[in-house]
């Protein structure tokens, strides 16, 4: 019984949330289309130096090829080894 209602709690609690969000939405539109103005340059964020950055890393990644292939070892590793922490089977305590 105990646990039934605090599925129907949760439910009720879901439901509001959604009926809130539904309400906000609903009061305050969206502006899909007031941000482009002609007036506005199209780039915001000059480009120039963002070039040369991204082929500086690029030139660093591809000299330093092993460092690379070593952190996205690392990194499949880590998420195996919590997949498998998350599948392991629980012990009865006794």
């Amino acid at each position: 019984m105990r646990e039934e209602l605090k599925l129907y709690a949760s439910a009720l609690l879901i439901l509001l949330c959604l009926a809130a969000l539904l309400g906000l939405v609903a009061e305050y539109g969206f502006p899909l289309h007031a941000y482009i103005v002609e007036g506005l340059p199209r780039l915001l964020i000059p480009l120039k130096l963002f070039k040369e950055v991204s082929s500086a890393v690029g030139r660093f990644l591809w000299d330093w090829r092993t460092l690379d292939l070593l952190s996205q070892a690392f990194v499949i590793l880590a998420a195996v080894v919590c997949c498998l922490a998350l599948l392991k089977p629980e012990v009865e305590e006794r």
